[in-house]
């Protein structure tokens, strides 16, 4: 029983950090991140739509493969938890340089904060897949 609650809480925050990631990547394509040079996606673009698409199916799968009861997917979900943090982090960083040069900031200020919201979730999605109960039990493994 604690292992299906432990893994509802990693389905839902999981599908809250693709949204997150989702929203940075348009939040970007409408921000002047967009105009920095020629692989930027703008608003609206295939490759703002094929960003999205990415994002979506390489959370879906291992996703899927998790709530049908493969625990070891939790793993992979890890790597790519951390992904996107590492990827929040630049984008977080350049977009507060930017606002020293940019008449944009309204748009700067939403980046920055998707970016900030994306990385507390999944920082957060450890915390739901990977703590311990009150004994000490990690029930990472159990099914």
């Amino acid at each position: 029983m604690m292992f299906k609650k432990r893994q509802f809480n990693v389905i839902v925050i999981s599908v809250m950090s693709a949204t997150l990631f989702c929203a940075v990547i348009v939040l970007c394509s409408l921000s002047p991140l967009a105009k920095t040079g020629p692989n930027a996606n703008e608003f609206g673009s295939n490759g703002m739509w094929t960003a999205i698409g990415g994002i979506l199916l390489v959370y879906l799968i291992p996703l899927l493969l998790y709530g049908i009861g493969v625990p070891a997917m939790k793993y992979v979900m890890a790597v790519l938890c951390g992904g996107g943090i590492l990827t929040s982090v630049p984008i977080v960083g350049i977009s507060a340089l930017m606002l020293l040069s940019s008449n944009d900031t309204v748009m700067l200020y939403s980046v920055i904060i998707g970016g900030f919201s994306l990385i507390i979730v999944n920082i957060a999605w450890f915390f739901f897949a990977f703590h311990s109960d009150k004994n000490g039990n990690s029930h990472t493994s159990q099914l």
